[in-house]
């Protein structure tokens, strides 16, 4: 029964928050702040219990679905606790307790069909988010509907696959099915080529929506198809289905990797940067041996806490500074020291550069795709410098002597949680063993290979 309450939670407090938004700001964030607090860590002591059965149908969180839907509220209360300082429309406390009790409702319900279905109506709910205050977003929010509502026949087709797993592991599923199961992936997870809807939330986004479409909703839709495909039980590769994650990330990477090059804004920089991350996980899942798919997991997390930690340090760049080019962020650290030095630690993870916890994780892919060609690692490799050097350019103009004229400072509380999450990438890739969930498979092979 705790399970229903963990995942119901969020939309019980929906009234609440409608209710509170009216007296207070802060009062309606403290309750959405209380509803997935209690909602997580609810989630996360059900993971282990056994599964419900209503109506024939088994309700239940796994360790994969339930740490999944755990970590989505921390990021999310993250966020509220820093729109107590830089506001929000008050609306979008609402929306986003309702896209999270769908997407709870996803990872609880095991039956593919049921699951995908609530998984189409969050994402709709959350993709709401783009629009509110900000009118110049209706275009691009009718264009990413448009682009969500693609996922309800792909889900259709995927859930004869997804509810006859024994098929998959025998090799007996139909082609049809798994391409839509793989398509389902790349279209939700805004990878090339369909990386576009997703660009205007990076460019010209709040942080939450950021957040929501591009973290959370992933981090979703992963545990959604990795429970349904129980991973760990099949063999290395899925036929058809292994090959188009595999083609997706590698484009994913070396797109995202190459078009950060040109970017003059934070905002489109953290855009590309975070496609080729994401691009890094498809490859990790396309390559299908254990530890690799440990490692791309993991590795998810470890993008998620960096978009969430720079989606933060963007929106304190535009409240405060007055925008995310170089001509604004030129001085940043005297006025935003906190937010500038947690950004540039989120964007080193994000980057993979050594010593953070971004780079473990994408040398153990690395390898293992250099066994099988040689030649797309390199490219890869080579691609995976083009976030570095844009981030590095916008971390010249902010640590800059020059200061730009302006009386706004930073919100202690936003860039303290921008530093904190900075520092925890740090310590995570100095220390990869004080990782508290870090799967056995990827640490072991991480420390054999230091």
């Amino acid at each position: 029964m705790i399970v229903l309450v963990a995942a119901g939670l969020p939309l019980l407090m929906v009234p609440a928050a409608l209710a509170l938004r009216r007296v207070s700001a802060a009062a309606a964030a403290l309750a959405t702040l209380v509803a997935l607090v209690v909602a997580g860590a609810l989630a996360a002591s059900q993971a282990q219990a056994a599964p419900l059965v209503i109506l024939g149908r088994s309700i239940g969180l796994t360790p994969l679905t339930g740490g999944a839907f755990a970590f989505s509220c921390a990021l999310l209360a993250m966020v509220v606790l820093h729109t107590v300082a830089v506001p929000v429309d008050h609306t979008a406390y609402a929306l986003m307790l309702v896209a999270m009790a769908l997407f709870g409702g996803t990872l609880a319900i095991r039956n593919p069909a049921i699951g995908g279905m609530l998984l189409e109506i969050g994402a709709i709910v959350a993709t709401l988010l783009m629009v509110l205050r900000r009118g110049d977003l209706a275009m691009e929010g009718m264009r990413s509907l448009v682009v969500v509502g693609l996922l309800l026949p792909l889900i259709l087709m995927a859930s004869g696959v997804l509810g006859t797993r024994t098929s998959i592991v025998v090799g007996e599923s139909p082609p049809s099915g798994l391409l839509a199961l793989a398509g389902m992936l790349v279209v939700a997870l805004g990878l090339a080529p369909f990386h576009v809807w997703l660009m205007p939330v990076y460019r010209r986004g709040p942080g939450l929506s950021i957040v929501m479409l591009t973290v959370v909703m992933g981090i979703v839709v992963l545990a959604f198809a990795a429970s349904a495909l129980g991973w760990p039980e099949l063999p290395q590769r899925i036929g058809v289905f292994s090959t188009v994650l595999l083609v997706a990330g590698l484009a994913s990477a070396i797109l995202g990797g190459l078009g950060a090059l040109g970017q003059r804004t934070f905002g489109r920089v953290l855009a590309f940067g975070a496609l080729a991350d994401m691009g890094v996980v498809l490859v990790g899942l396309g390559l299908g041996g254990p530890t690799d798919m440990a490692a791309a997991l993991l590795h998810a997390v470890y993008r998620g806490l960096g978009v969430t930690a720079a989606a933060i340090a963007l929106d304190v760049f535009r409240e405060r500074l007055g925008g995310d080019d170089e001509h604004h962020l030129r001085g940043a650290l005297r006025k935003a020291p906190l937010t500038v030095l947690g950004m540039s630690l989120a964007a080193f993870s994000l980057s993979g550069l050594p010593l953070m916890a971004g780079f473990g994780t994408r040398l153990l892919i690395y390898t293992s795709l250099a066994q099988e060609n040689p030649t797309w690692a390199v490219l890869a490799v080579v691609a995976s410098v083009g976030p570095l050097w844009a981030f590095g350019r916008a971390m010249r103009a902010a640590f800059a002597p020059l200061r730009y004229q302006g009386e706004e400072r930073e919100p202690r509380i936003s860039g303290g949680l921008v530093l904190f999450v900075g520092l925890l990438l740090l310590m995570w890739g100095v220390f990869p063993q004080a990782v508290p969930f870090a799967p056995v498979e990827w640490l072991s092979a991480h420390l054999g290979g230091m």
